[in-house]
């Protein structure tokens, strides 16, 4: 029999506060759900067996709830990263098989204040209830100056929320996962992604084509090397959304462009078209993004994206994307030169072709069965 829960922490953090909380979530779970088991914790005496590796696969292949207790040193911790990642692959597998609802299996416990990673959906994350603490301290802090009532609260909160995932049926993964192959949760899928055409990609709206000229390389774009390359960046917001990430890559001598970025669309991707602003300036270039322009695409994003500190022309945007600089975001943004608006502007913009791609999906194609809500995806096999 699986345990309830499984409880994924980062051993840098353990102390009398951790302790407690487990011991006393366990025994509130027991309560709530009858069951006679603690939820499944790995420990040093664990670790120096020879199956460990073999039980905490198993284990995190059946438990139907994973407990995650942030801090920088989850954040920092590659077993927590694989731990996370394996859950995160089941709940992608119910979405899938159950048309996208979103399971309650993953209960994150901000236990230190700490910088969330992109590439994790916005789970609901329990913390301090108390105004003064709020976004200032984690929930290790609120035992640790004898809140006790707001600590046990929080924890009788995880218990509850653990019961409700033990009634979801979520399925295992069909392998067992050997954890040393098991990628990171909290970085983008492996780069770069494969192109949006390429045999065997999926398509629909779960999947975010970002478009970009094949030169310069995805590494130099701005942002590199001081910060995460753009498509590091992009790719982990697709992630944190629970979008598959492919590419749409193209010379800008290559007429084709407009054929491929219609094939997009007709497939029913999400759309992003990253321009490097200082690549204006090239006539050839240019004149590849007027004719992009000119098509007025209401069902993609654009963005133009610029050095740290570079002088942004926008008179050279509006001579360029004539119809498309009289718009606003989350559609088009001309002048994005940081990590964070970037990141922040990727976001807004597939959430909006989300609902831009839900409410005008192209039918060009032969249908297949619906995966995603109660869109049809037009195909889940594009041919080359």
């Amino acid at each position: 029999m699986a345990a309830p829960f499984f409880f994924s922490y980062a051993h840098n953090d353990v102390d009398d506060q951790l302790n407690y909380f487990y011991d006393e979530l366990s025994s509130r779970v027991r309560k709530l759900t009858g069951v006679s088991l603690n939820g499944f914790r790995d420990t040093d005496d664990m670790r120096a067996g020879e199956l460990w590796g073999t039980r905490l696969s198993a284990e995190l292949n059946s438990c139907r709830a994973l407990v995650a207790l942030y801090s920088p040193s989850y954040f920092n911790s590659r077993i927590c990263a694989r731990e996370l990642q394996v859950f995160l692959e089941r709940r992608r597998k119910y979405m899938l098989e159950k048309t996208g609802r979103r399971p309650a299996a993953i209960i994150p416990v901000l236990w230190q204040v700490s910088e969330i990673p992109r590439s994790l959906p916005d789970f609901h994350y329990e913390a301090p209830r108390s105004e003064s603490l709020k976004g200032k301290e984690g929930v290790w802090y609120v035992r640790k100056i004898r809140r006790h009532n707001e600590f046990d609260a929080i924890i009788h909160s995880v218990a509850k929320r653990v019961k409700e995932s033990m009634a979801v049926d979520l399925p295992a993964l069909p392998y067992e996962p050997v954890l040393t192959g098991v990628t990171s949760a909290f970085e983008p899928p492996p780069l770069p992604p494969a192109e949006f055409d390429a045999a065997g990609a999926e398509a629909g709206p779960r999947c975010a084509t970002f478009v970009f000229a094949n030169a310069p390389a995805w590494t130099a774009w701005p942002f590199s090397p001081g910060h995460d390359p753009l498509l590091h960046i992009a790719a982990a917001v697709a992630k944190g959304k629970d979008l598959e990430t492919h590419q749409l890559t193209f010379d800008p001598t290559d007429p084709h462009l407009l054929e491929r970025l219609k094939a997009a669309r007709t497939a029913n991707n999400l759309v992003l078209f990253f321009v490097d602003g200082t690549s204006l300036s090239n006539p050839v270039v240019a004149q590849r993004l007027r004719e992009y322009d000119r098509e007025k695409y209401d069902s993609m994003g654009t963005l133009v994206v610029w050095p740290p500190g570079a002088r942004v022309a926008r008179d050279v945007v509006s001579q360029v994307f004539p119809n498309l600089s009289a718009r606003q975001p989350p559609l088009f943004w001309h002048e994005l030169q940081e990590p964070r608006p970037f990141a922040d502007a990727v976001g807004d913009s597939l959430d909006r072709l989300s609902n831009e791609v839900l409410r005008t999906a192209t039918t060009e194609s032969p249908a297949a069965p619906a995966v995603y809500g109660t869109v049809p995806i037009v195909s889940n096999r594009i041919a080359t």
